[in-house]
């Protein structure tokens, strides 16, 4: 009788003991499959992030372009602004330079004429 509780015990503390290892092996495969999704998860979110920072990297080059295009344009229309104004100066320059010199063969060709 007590080999047999003894026996009895022994089989209750297997069955346990088995059940507990099947508890654990379910929990060591939800753990996985969690740990799994979290990879899986973690992996999609980094790829998104690269696809966005590919996008946004894309769209500054773009701007970068635009700007750097804007940059000439004004650069070379104050080119050709400042061109006019250099050659409307020299113009008037000449005609200034003409007109003195217009004067002054006025004024020599009154002075000789005054020493006839």
């Amino acid at each position: 009788t007590t080999q047999r509780a003894m026996e009895m015990e022994l089989n209750e503390v297997t069955r346990a003991n088995a059940d507990k290892e099947g508890e654990m092996n379910e929990l060591k495969v939800e753990f996985r499959t969690q740990m799994e999704e979290e990879k899986n998860r973690y992996k999609q979110e980094m790829d998104e992030l690269a696809v966005r920072s590919k996008e946004q990297l894309g769209d500054l080059k773009n701007e970068y372009r635009t700007q750097m295009e804007e940059l000439k344009r004004s650069k070379e229309e104050d080119l050709e602004r400042l061109r006019s104004m250099y050659e409307e100066h020299l113009d008037n320059t000449k005609q200034s330079a003409s007109t003195a010199e217009s004067e002054l063969k006025e004024e020599i060709h009154v002075l000789l004429e005054e020493n006839e």
